[in-house]
């Protein structure tokens, strides 16, 4: 009789635990319980703004159907800008610059540029924007945005609130949020040519082809016996802004893969520099300095930047 009882009871909890497991009715798989991407999106409060964003764009179901890391601005971000007169196309972009592919939690960035799901237009390839990613004291994005609270898990990505909406970039954007440009940054605006290199893609001299020298470069350009031995001493050189603009191709955005040996016509009237290229690309300046690229094809909306390891010279006066 007690044997019979304890079977019975056996019975009867084995049958309570499987009716207590959560299964799909159709399949009989698991169903998973977490969120996908664009669902802790829409189940957010502080997110209607981009929820609807999302919808309206048709980029919800994108989301779903794909493995996505996403910067996810809330409504107080999308509060401080004006959306209502952007196209679809426009606001479609703006949002894919807020979205890179893969899977990132916030212990997997570093300094650097990645490249989101926007594009450019101007070169009619379509080519991917970058986004500089800052971890110095926390994430920010651009310099403009910082990451509050990060590692939101979704099912197919990860979703990292952050309090601005990030627009897209320009060749100046680039190079002012990467700290590893501040000396190039200060020249440029001491010089008055943010303005230029901000020139939207559709209008002369854009798009651009800039060679941007960082740190590294004004610091090998001292240790070369040009003249100056400080920083300052370069920014008080008297033709600093053609040494600027030297660096600087009009009218294309010429990357990497179109880079071919020759000569290069510069933003100067007249003035060019020699383009080698072997296994590694390197610059010939008018006083026959040979300089590396380092870093290549980091991608704005008016032009692409390419990183090199010194300064060019154009014709000395």
């Amino acid at each position: 009789m007690k044997i019979r009882t304890l079977l019975q009871i056996s019975s009867l909890s084995i049958a309570m635990i499987l009716t207590s497991c959560d299964y799909n009715d159709d399949s009989g798989q698991p169903i998973d319980p977490t969120p996908s991407t664009f669902e802790i999106i829409a189940n957010s409060e502080d997110h209607t703004i981009l929820e609807q964003a999302l919808i309206d764009t048709g980029l919800d179901q994108i989301l779903n159907s794909g493995n996505f890391t996403i910067f996810a601005p809330d409504d107080d971000a999308f509060n401080a800008i004006d959306i209502s007169s952007l196209g679809n196309d426009e606001l479609t972009n703006i949002l894919l610059y807020h979205v890179i592919n893969g899977n990132a939690s916030s212990t997997d960035f570093a300094n650097g540029y990645i490249k989101t799901n926007a594009t450019e237009s101007y070169s009619g390839d379509s080519n991917f924007l970058d986004i500089y990613v800052n971890v110095d004291g926390g994430i920010s994005l651009n310099g403009v945005a910082s990451v509050s609270p990060p590692d939101l898990v979704a099912s197919n990505g990860t979703v990292h609130v952050v309090d601005s909406v990030i627009t897209l970039p320009t060749v100046v954007t680039l190079a002012g949020s990467n700290p590893s440009f501040s000396n190039l940054v200060t020249a440029l605006i001491q010089e008055d040519l943010l303005d230029i290199l901000s020139t939207n893609p559709d209008t002369s001299p854009a798009p651009f082809t800039v060679f941007a020298p960082d740190d590294s470069a004004f610091d090998n350009f001292i240790a070369e016996d040009n003249g100056v031995d400080t920083i300052q001493q370069i920014l008080d050189l008297n033709n600093l802004s053609d040494i600027l603009t030297y660096h600087v191709l009009p009218d294309e955005g010429v990357r990497s893969g179109d880079i071919s040996d020759g000569v290069m016509p510069t933003t100067i009237q007249g003035e060019t520099f020699t383009i080698n290229v072997s296994d590694e690309v390197t610059i010939t300046d008018q006083n026959l300095r040979n300089i590396n690229v380092t870093a290549t094809d980091f991608t704005a909306t008016n032009g692409v930047v390419h990183v090199l390891d010194n300064i060019l010279l154009p014709t000395l006066p």
